[in-house]
Order: structure tokens, then sequence, then C-alpha cells
């Protein structure tokens, strides 16, 4: 019931998340392409000085929008780049993996 609700909430705002509650085949699992659902991304050539942790990470507009509107399998990642992200939302405590603040409800982990 509420787990359907908050991840149809979750799926009108990032159109490429994927769950399951899973069956005798699959576990459940939510996914999402990271490339399109962190808020800001930075990659870091080698030799190159990584961003510090604790301020934004320097992504322009048009690189978010980009980034943001692009479909499954049209970034190449590679094992030599340092990839930074970040994500920020006032009803995910990720480090817990909590569910905190909605409206109406208790926190959900």
């Amino acid at each position: 019931g509420m787990c359907n609700i908050l991840l149809g909430l979750i799926q009108k705002v990032v159109s490429s998340v994927h769950y399951s509650f899973g069956d005798k085949k699959e576990m459940a699992h939510i996914v999402v392409p990271a490339y399109s659902f962190f808020e800001r991304m930075t990659v870091t050539k080698p030799g190159e000085q990584v961003p510090p942790m604790g301020e934004t990470f320097p992504e322009s507009k048009e690189s978010i929008a980009q980034r943001k509107s692009s479909t499954k399998g049209d970034y190449d990642w590679n094992t030599e780049d340092t990839y930074s992200m970040s994500y920020h939302s006032m009803y995910f405590d990720l480090p817990s993996w909590r569910v905190v603040k909605v409206p109406v409800t208790p926190d959900l982990d």
C-alpha cells in the first residue's frame, strides 16, 4: 500500500526508476541510473584535483539538464576517472536508509 504510493510518486519525478517487490526469481529492489539521478556530478580525470567534499560540486546548468534528460545507456563509465556525485532531499536520509518528514506518515525505514 504505502510503498506503492511512495514509489509511484518517485517514479513521476524520476521516470527511469524501476522497482520490484521481488518474487521467486528475483529479490526486491529499487534501481535508478546514477547518471541521471544525482543532482550534481563531476568527473575528474587522472592527475586532476577532485572537488572538495562538503561543498557544491561544480556543474553547469546546461550539463545538469543534459545529464538528467539522458536515456539509459548513453554514458560511458570508466575505471580511470573519479566520479563525485551529490543528492539532497529533505525526505530521504540516505545514510540511514530512511524516508523522513513525509506529511501524515511516520518516518519509514
